[in-house]
């Protein structure tokens, strides 16, 4: 998967070395830790499926009681003093491919892809030649290998424009 591709490097990978090369070695090198998502990925993720890849939000996102949920996004399964979770009745809702969000989170997604609905991207979207496909290609005066997965890209006579929408 390209995420766990380490023969070639992205952008992320870049910016982490630039910022700390330690880092960069622990993540990307000896691999000792794993990278982190960043915050709000999940919001991303989900308005990434629903616009890039025509899901109806209902059917990527399912609203859980703030309770059921940490404050990472990701399911409550301590143990209450009667011994019952707080995740507990609600996991078996989650369908394959659903995030568990808040009410809060899920109103934010809802208005941000309300927000997005009118605006020329769409028809982009809608127009693209190709909708998350990685690229590879050798840098020539480093001869490093690289790559990079935009949203979505164009081919235009001579050039390939490139998206990475962010939410």
């Amino acid at each position: 998967e390209y995420h766990n591709d380490f023969d070639s490097v992205s952008k992320t990978m870049l910016s982490t070395f630039h910022r700390s090369p330690c880092e960069y070695d622990r993540l990307y090198v000896s691999r000792v830790e794993k990278p982190k998502s960043p915050k709000g990925a999940t919001i991303g993720s989900i308005c990434h499926a629903v616009l890039l890849e025509g899901k109806r939000l209902d059917d990527v996102a399912r609203q859980y009681p703030d309770e059921c949920l940490k404050s990472n996004g990701t399911l409550n399964r301590s143990r209450r003093k009667d011994g019952s979770s707080a995740a507990g009745d609600w996991e078996s809702t989650l369908g394959p491919g659903q995030y568990p969000v808040t009410a809060a989170v899920f109103s934010q997604c809802d208005a941000l892809l309300a927000g997005i609905r009118g605006h020329q991207v769409v028809d982009l979207v809608k127009r693209a030649d190709y909708r998350e496909r990685a690229i590879y290609w050798e840098h020539p005066e480093t001869e490093l290998a690289c790559r990079i997965r935009p949203d979505f890209y164009c081919l235009l006579d001579d050039c390939v424009v490139c998206y990475d929408l962010k939410f």
